[in-house]
C-alpha cells in the first residue's frame, strides 16, 4: 500500500506550554525578558546566600521561560543548575529527598565518592517514625504532632541535625567553594495543599544553606490563598511567604510594542492582516496569545476544506472574519449564542438604522471595542456566514481557558428574615425614590461578600481573561476596592468566577443588599441615627482623603459586613425604576420594565456625605457607565 503524503501544515502552530529553551543555540527573546534575566543570573551569581528569589505571575505569562533564560545565562558561566518539577513528585515520600536526587542526577553526581551514602542518610532521616511526621506532616493533625514533639523533643532534635548535616554535606559535594549552587522550582502552585507547603518548609527549615539559591516560581495568589486556607490563617498567609521569599519580583506585562511584535511573529503569513486588532482583544499573557493563533491556524487549515465554489475549487476566505468570529465566541458568550442562532443578526449589528442603538446596547452590554471591530470587518450580505460560525464552533472551543487563578471573596451568610425597605413618611433625609416604604421577606438564606469587590480579586480575573485591568485612579490597587467598572463588568465577573470555582456566583438584588446592610435595624444608619458618629463607619466626604481606603478600615455591622456605607457606590442587580410600586416583596431583583439600561446602586461612597449613604438610599447610572467612585460586592446563591 502507498504510503499518503500530507500537505505541510501551515505556519502559526506552537505549543503553547513550551518555555524558552536554556540552550544558547536556540535561545531567543521574543518576548524582550533578556534584561531580567541577566539581572537574575548576576544576582544569582554573586548574592549572599542562602537566597531564595519569588517570580510571580499568573498562568501563562512566561515564568518558566524567564528562569530558562536564567539558567541558561548561569550554566554559560559555569555555575551549576538544577531544575526540580515539584508536581512530579508531590506524591513522593518527601519533596526534599527528592530534590537531592534531582539535584545529584542533574549534575552528574550519582557515582561520586559518598554521594549515594548521604543520600541514604537523608532517607533514612526523613524516613524515621518521629521525623517523617514533622517533616510530612498535614497540616491537619497539628494538636497530635505538637504533643509528640513535646514528648520526644531531644529525639527530634538529633534527627533534625543529622539530615541538616547531611543535606549540607551534599550541597558541599556538588559546588565548588565560593559557587552557588541554583536550584529553579517551578510550579509549585500546581501542587495538592499538603505538598505544596511541604515544599515552602523545606525552604525553611532544611534547604536554607550557604551556598544555596532558588528562585520559586509561583502564582502568588494561588499559593496565598492555598496557606490562608489550609493553615487557617486570619491575615497572615503574605506574611508567611514573605518569611521564605526575601526577593519578590512579579513579573511585569509585556510592553505594547513587544505584544504587537510578538502577536505578529505567531501569525501565519495569510493571516497577518489580523495582527493589527488581535493585540486589542488578546492582551499580555504569552500562552492564552499562542492558544489563540493555534485556534485560528486551525480555523484556517479547516477552512481550505469548506470554502468551495461550485466545481469544487477552494476559496479563500475572509479570515479577519474568521477571527473576529473567534474573538465573539471568546469575549461575549451572550452575542455567539444569539448569532448561532440567527445569521442574520451578525448583518443587524453593521447597520445605523433607528433600531441600532437598542440592538447594539442589549448584544454589545458596552463593549465598544468589539463593536467598533464588528462594524469594521466587512461581510456583505450573501457571505455564507454558517460556515464560519460552524467553523469557529468545532474548532474554537479550545480558546476558552481553564484556569485556577480566581481569588474567592469571604462571604457572610445572611439568614431569611423580614424587613422594612425604604423610607418610612417623615424621614427628612427620604427621597421620592426611597418610597413607598413596604414589607419584604426574604425567604432563602444567602451569601454576601464581607467586603465591596477588590482590585486583586478583579485582577486575577482580567490576567485570566485577557481583560484590560481597570484604572486605579493611582490610589493602588491589592485590597482597595476596585473602581471604574461598570455593571456589565461586575456582572461578567460574577459568571467567570461562578465558572471557575463552580459556586453561584452573581449580583444581589436590591431588596437582598438592603436588608443585610440594616442587619436587623430600622434606623438611618445600622449603626443608629447619630449623624455625627458617621465618620466612626463610613470613609466619606467629610473624612476622606481624595482616594478610596482598603476594604476592611472601618467596623462591621451586626451581621459581620464591612465598608456599605462611603468608599465606593457598589452596583446591584436591579433595573433602575423611580419609585417602589409595585415593587417584588419576595426579595427578589426587580428586572423587569422598560428602563434596561440604568441599574441601581446602594451604599453611598467616599465624596458623598452621609444623608447619601443611608441604609435605604438608592442611586441610578446607566449600566455602561465607569466612574471611580463605582464598585460593586457578590452575592452567592446557597
Amino acid at each position: 500500500m502507498a504510503e499518503r503524503e500530507f500537505e505541510k501544515l501551515p505556519d502559526g502552530m506552537f505549543s503553547v506550554d513550551q518555555p524558552i529553551s536554556s540552550n544558547a543555540d536556540d535561545r531567543d527573546d521574543t518576548l524582550k525578558r533578556g534584561m531580567y534575566a541577566e539581572t537574575f543570573a548576576r544576582l544569582a551569581s554573586g548574592c549572599g546566600t542562602p537566597m531564595v528569589v519569588g517570580l510571580y505571575g499568573t498562568w501563562g505569562v512566561g515564568k518558566t521561560s524567564l528562569m530558562r533564560q536564567i539558567q541558561g545565562i548561569l550554566e554559560d558561566g559555569g555555575i551549576p543548575t538544577v531544575w526540580f518539577d515539584p508536581w512530579r513528585h508531590q506524591f513522593d515520600d518527601d519533596p526534599v529527598l527528592a530534590l537531592l536526587q534531582k539535584m545529584v542526577a542533574d549534575l552528574g553526581m550519582e557515582k561520586a565518592d559518598g554521594v549515594k551514602e548521604l543520600l541514604t542518610t537523608v532517607s533514612l532521616a526523613l524516613s524515621s517514625a518521629l521525623l517523617s511526621k514533622v517533616a510530612g506532616l498535614t497540616f491537619g493533625n497539628l494538636k497530635e504532632i505538637s504533643e509528640t514533639i513535646a514528648k520526644e523533643r531531644y529525639r527530634v532534635n538529633k534527627e533534625r541535625n543529622r539530615l541538616d548535616k547531611a543535606i549540607k554535606e551534599l550541597i558541599d559535594k556538588v559546588r565548588e567553594p565560593g559557587q552557588p549552587v541554583v536550584f529553579f522550582i517551578d510550579d509549585l502552585d500546581r501542587c495538592l495543599p499538603d505538598p505544596m507547603l511541604r515544599v515552602l518548609e523545606a525552604l525553611k527549615l532544611h534547604l536554607n544553606l550557604e551556598g544555596c539559591v532558588y528562585f520559586l516560581g509561583i502564582d502568588h495568589h494561588v499559593v496565598r490563598t492555598t496557606i490562608k486556607k489550609t493553615l487557617e490563617f486570619d491575615d497572615g498567609e503574605q506574611e508567611y511567604l514573605d518569611k521564605i521569599v526575601q526577593v519578590p519580583f512579579v513579573i511585569p506585562r509585556i510592553l505594547e510594542e513587544t505584544a504587537k511584535d510578538f502577536i505578529d511573529s505567531l501569525l501565519p503569513e495569510d493571516a497577518k492582516s489580523c495582527a493589527e486588532f488581535l493585540f486589542d482583544f488578546l492582551g499580555h499573557n504569552p500562552r492564552q496569545v499562542k492558544r489563540f493563533v493555534n485556534t485560528l491556524s486551525l480555523n484556517i487549515l479547516m477552512a481550505s476544506g469548506i470554502f468551495k465554489d461550485k466545481n469544487g475549487n477552494p476559496i479563500k476566505p475572509n479570515i479577519e472574519l474568521i477571527a473576529v468570529m473567534l474573538l465573539i465566541q471568546q469575549r461575549n458568550e451572550f452575542l455567539w449564542n444569539r448569532i448561532s442562532t440567527d445569521r442574520d443578526l451578525y448583518y443587524k449589528l453593521g447597520t445605523d438604522g433607528e433600531d441600532a442603538p437598542k440592538i447594539l446596547e442589549e448584544y454589545f452590554k458596552g463593549d465598544t471595542q468589539l463593536q467598533a471591530l464588528v462594524q469594521r470587518i466587512d461581510c456583505p450580505r450573501g457571505t455564507p456566514l454558517e460556515k464560519y460560525v460552524n467553523l469557529a464552533d468545532v474548532a474554537g472551543a479550545s480558546i476558552r481557558e481553564p484556569t485556577t487563578t480566581a481569588i474567592e471573596p469571604e462571604m457572610v451568610r445572611i439568614e431569611p428574615g423580614e424587613f422594612w425597605m425604604g423610607s418610612p413618611d417623615g424621614d427628612e433625609g427620604a427621597i421620592a425614590s426611597e418610597t413607598p416604604r413596604h414589607r419584604v421577606k426574604i425567604k432563602q438564606a444567602f451569601e454576601l461578600a464581607r467586603y465591596p469587590g477588590t482590585f486583586d480579586e478583579f485582577d486575577a480575573y482580567c490576567d485570566a481573561s485577557g481583560r484590560n485591568k481597570p484604572d486605579d485612579a493611582g490610589w493602588g490597587r491589592d485590597r482597595r476596592p476596585v473602581i471604574n467598572v461598570s455593571w456589565h463588568d461586575a456582572a461578567d465577573y460574577c459568571v467567570w468566577l461562578s465558572k471557575e470555582t463552580g459556586a453561584n456566583y452573581r449580583l444581589p438584588s436590591e431588596a437582598q443588599w438592603e436588608y443585610a446592610c440594616r442587619a436587623g435595624t430600622e434606623t438611618r444608619w445600622s449603626f443608629g441615627e447619630i449623624e455625627t458618629d458617621f465618620p466612626e463607619y463610613a470613609w466619606f466626604s467629610e473624612n476622606f482623603g481624595g482616594n478610596t481606603l482598603p476594604v476592611g478600615t472601618f467596623p462591621a455591622n451586626r451581621w459581620g459586613l464591612q465598608d456599605m456605607f462611603g468608599n465606593v457606590w457598589e452596583w446591584v442587580e436591579d433595573v433602575w425604576h423611580d419609585d417602589y410600586n409595585k415593587a417584588p416583596k419576595d426579595g427578589s431583583a426587580w428586572t423587569e420594565g422598560e428602563n434596561q439600561r440604568e441599574r441601581v446602586l446602594r451604599g453611598g461612597s467616599r465624596g458623598f456625605g452621609p444623608r447619601f449613604a443611608r441604609s435605604a438610599v438608592r442611586e441610578k447610572l446607566a449600566a455602561t457607565s465607569r466612574f471611580n467612585f463605582t464598585g460593586f460586592r457578590v452575592a452567592r446563591t446557597l
